[in-house]
């Protein structure tokens, strides 16, 4: 059974048993939103990024002060987080592409992901939402995170399979898991992110959608994304498929052919 909590943005929490890690922690730039904090993740024994983007890692020091967990990361990424003071070093976990690592009874493979591209609409709505609120916009220019390597992970616990994305793109040529039982999926970045979606739910065949990264956690670059539409396309198209659009801070057991919420 894998138990999945989501703390906004692309911060996932997950435990199996007595093990437990994160994806990609992250404070939001929200006021309006909740906002992680490390009692959230005090029992995690790992941190896991998909990529180097300040909405992924920016937090990465801050939470490494505070939590003696292994960070676990694509080599570019850890290449660019050593320049950032109060991240431990020490702690980084560096494995190769398609290398398990075990996180307890947690088993993590990182297999190679790409960014989704921004469209020219979504771009020209940034930049008009980023006229408007310069000082925010200017706060997050001055993080400059370059992304590094763009990774997505498998995660195994006990027959259960869970694949998670820090951002919507896969490698054309790839041969990704399929029938994994839940799919992590970011819903941000494209005009068309709807279509995205279901481009990689039709590669990837999972039984079950994790929904993330849908909140506007970033302003005035990140954008609240409906999930509702999103949610009834899926129930029209792929009947059999369970699909979780998560609330802050609440847990999601997933087991063989069943969710529950609790």
């Amino acid at each position: 059974m894998l138990s999945l909590t989501w703390f906004g943005n692309a911060t996932v929490k997950v435990s199996a048993d007595n093990s437990r890690l994160v994806l990609d922690p992250f404070i939001t730039l929200n006021p309006a939103l909740y906002s992680l904090k490390p009692r959230d993740i005090e029992d995690v024994s790992a941190i896991l990024l998909t990529h180097g983007h300040f909405d992924h890692a920016a937090d990465v020091p801050f939470f490494s002060e505070q939590i003696d967990a292994k960070i676990i990361l694509p080599a570019q990424v850890a290449q660019n987080l050593k320049k950032f003071p109060g991240v431990r070093r020490e702690n980084f976990h560096v494995p190769d592409l398609l290398d398990p690592v075990l996180v307890g009874s947690i088993k993590a493979t990182m297999y190679p992901s790409r960014h989704i591209r921004f469209d020219a609409p979504l771009v020209f709505k940034t930049l008009l939402r980023a006229v408007m609120s310069p000082k925010r916009l200017f706060k997050i220019i001055r993080l400059n995170q370059p992304m590094g390597r763009c990774v997505g992970w498998l995660i195994e616990e006990n027959g259960l399979r869970m694949f998670h994305l820090g951002s919507l793109g896969l490698e054309d040529d790839y041969d990704y898991p399929t029938g994994i039982d839940v799919f992590s999926l970011p819903l941000q970045g494209h005009s068309r992110i709807y279509d995205k979606a279901v481009e990689m739910i039709d590669r990837l065949k999972p039984r079950g959608v994790f929904i993330h990264h849908f909140d506007d956690a970033f302003p005035p670059i990140s954008q609240q994304i409906p999930t509702a539409p999103f949610v009834a396309l899926l129930e029209r198209t792929y009947p059999e498929l369970r699909v979780i659009v998560p609330e802050y801070g609440k847990s999601y057991k997933w087991r063989k052919n069943e969710s529950i919420a609790v």
